[in-house]
């Protein structure tokens, strides 16, 4: 694309109006604006989901429990299922929880679950690779917001300019087209 046709709200033109020149200058300015704050923000969102879930790597550990009754056993469905545990507390005594056990496991099996710096059973943590994954789509998606937000607001402005042109033509049309209409003259 030639320089020319690219810059040609920018040229000076006896027929540019001054508002193709602010409609140029504020499209750059979104544009711009957009595209950093689009970055920022997709780092600072990205950066703030991988220290959550290494605060989880850190907060949360294993620990073997009972099952106080059987898991539920689907044979076509191998998953994972919730069934009622019990599991020691450090100091003594043992607390009672749901837990996602192992698929098919009976009343008085021990098996291992996560459970959350509060003691309370919780999902396995994201291993450091998929939770850098999560961070990086989750400040992406938020970049794309960010460039989606000001692709709408650009059109707007955009709109809004071309309606208030629209206006201005129409007024100096109806003082000079009287004398450009040679049929009623």
């Amino acid at each position: 694309m030639k320089r020319s046709t690219v810059l040609w709200r920018f040229r000076r033109n006896p027929l540019r109006r001054r508002s193709y020149a602010v409609e140029g200058f504020a499209l750059l300015t979104l544009g711009a604006v957009a595209i950093a704050g689009a970055a920022l923000t997709g780092l600072a969102v990205s950066r703030c989901v991988d220290a959550m879930y290494a605060q989880q790597r850190q907060d949360r550990h294993t620990v073997t429990a009972v099952l106080d009754e059987d898991a539920d056993s689907d044979a076509a469905y191998a998953a994972p299922s919730w069934a009622r545990v019990h599991w020691p507390l450090p100091g003594g005594g043992s607390a009672t929880g749901t837990a996602r056990v192992g698929s098919g496991l009976r009343r008085g099996e021990r098996t291992t679950i996560w459970l959350d710096g509060r003691g309370r059973p919780a999902a396995e943590p994201l291993s450091p690779s998929t939770g850098r994954l999560q961070a990086t789509v989750a400040g992406a998606a938020a970049g794309l917001g960010i460039c989606a937000g000001a692709l709408i607001g650009g059109g707007i402005a955009a709109a809004a300019l071309e309606r208030r042109r629209i206006g201005r033509w129409a007024t100096e049309w109806a003082q000079v087209g009287p004398r450009w209409d040679h049929r009623n003259a």
